[in-house]
């Protein structure tokens, strides 16, 4: 199964400073049997999954021009639209745990918590977040934020 790290942060400003996480340090803390840097077309299409998984109304991919010259695809989303899901989520997530709960299954019980499409999200001086833990710990994030790289993982 495969699955994606975003990048994430809150000004656009940020892009050439940021800390970029380390594939292997990456690797090691998911468990992945490897991970890669995704190019623009690949970046568009794992941006786009996450929009569609998250029924994300305002996605707006752009070009920004780093200083020196070069143009790098970043997608802009809505935080607040994004937790709305994710509470929603975490909602039909607590009821489906119930059930498995009910039916002594503790394989789907850590599936259905915790361990569901296996997206991250890197945030600089967050370190790597999965979905859960961007919604507990990014409350006070701009409600812009800006998907600057996606990374691809196997696992």
């Amino acid at each position: 199964m495969h699955s994606v790290v975003f990048v994430l942060v809150e000004n656009l400003e940020d892009i050439e400073n940021i800390s970029y996480p380390d594939e292997v340090d990456m690797a090691n803390f998911i468990g992945a049997d490897s991970i890669i840097e995704e190019d623009e077309k690949e970046f568009k299409k794992s941006v786009e999954w996450l929009q569609n998984c998250y029924n994300l109304k305002h996605v707006v991919f752009q070009k920004v021009k780093l200083d020196y010259g070069d143009k790098v695809l970043v997608a802009e989303i809505s935080k607040n639209e994004l937790f709305n899901a994710i509470e929603k989520e975490i909602q039909e997530r607590i009821e489906a745990v119930k059930q498995a709960l009910n039916e002594r299954d503790l394989h789907r019980v850590a599936w259905e918590a915790y361990n569901q499409r296996g997206f991250y999200f890197y945030l600089d001086g967050y370190d790597l977040l999965n979905i859960i833990d961007l919604y507990r710990y990014g409350k006070n994030l701009n409600d812009k934020l800006y998907i600057i790289r996606t990374y691809d993982y196997h696992f």
